[in-house]
């Protein structure tokens, strides 16, 4: 060790401060990037401009949602439904099955 211990410590907290850096950075990208991911794939996809020109009335969605649920899951202990935004075009639905449905 031809470097006294304070400048070894002193070298290795550099380095490993400068590699958490990078690595936080890194993660504050990507969730940024994921937080713009709809954004980001509608850039990247030109072809689904025209999609997002024409909404769907929410009424009109509602409609859809309900008449989809009442035949796929009419039993159903809850409905979920995620209405079309700005920031999202697609619907979601979802429903919690009864207890003792056999899916559990």
């Amino acid at each position: 060790m031809r470097e006294g211990f304070r400048q070894s410590i002193a070298w290795l907290h550099t380095w490993c401060g400068l590699l958490v850096c990078w690595v936080l950075l890194l993660v504050f990208a990507g969730g940024t990037a994921s937080y713009y991911k709809e954004e980001i794939s509608l850039w990247m996809m030109p072809e689904l401009h025209a999609t997002r020109s024409a909404p769907v009335p929410q009424a009109q969605a509602i409609e859809h949602a309900v008449a989809y649920l009442q035949q796929k899951a009419p039993r159903a202990e809850r409905w979920f439904i995620t209405l079309p935004a700005e920031r999202s075009v697609a619907m979601r639905v979802g429903w919690v099955a009864p207890a003792g449905d056999g899916n559990g």
